[in-house]
């Protein structure tokens, strides 16, 4: 076989973000939007069908704020449960998720933290929590993604 159709041959990918450096990834207008909008610290979501590319955006938008100095949590809500899981469940795996992610599993004791906050609302224990990450990321100082909006999300249950 050529080389020619060996290269041609590997140009497609079913499934699966591209890798950052990957030559087939085509940048598009939005790509720059969101980069500068989450460089703004504004909240923001990527909706498509798919296999359009919200993968593959992410990981290069990532690895750009990474390279900026920005620490990036990615959390897969589709991981974290549905209508099986308590709200206590739910935001307890936001949590361990976001603990996990920046790599602060040995630094901060959630066990211990879940019981200290054991009378607060869940809600109330996971801004706790983003205080602690954010006083163990200070001498980075810039935290940016979900991580610092996460307080404001819900369990799907509180839309109904």
């Amino acid at each position: 076989m050529s080389q020619s159709m060996n290269m041609s041959h590997n140009l497609y990918q079913v499934g699966g973000s591209l890798t950052v450096d990957d030559a087939t990834y085509i940048s598009r207008r939005a790509d720059r939007l969101l980069y500068d909008a989450l460089l703004q610290g504004e909240f923001c979501y990527v909706f498509n069908a798919r296999q359009m590319g919200k993968s593959s955006l992410r990981v290069r938008i990532q690895q750009q704020l990474h390279e900026q100095g920005y620490r990036c949590v990615y959390l897969d809500m589709t991981q974290l449960g549905s209508e099986q899981v308590s709200h206590q469940q739910w935001y307890r795996g936001i949590m361990l998720a976001i603990v996990s992610e920046l790599q602060l599993l040995g630094k901060i004791p959630l066990k211990k933290r879940w019981q200290d906050w054991e009378t607060l609302p869940i809600v109330q224990q996971l801004g706790l929590l983003m205080d602690e990450i954010l006083a163990q990321l200070s001498e980075i100082g810039k935290l940016m993604g979900l991580l610092s909006n996460a307080s404001r999300l819900r369990h799907r249950e509180d839309y109904r």
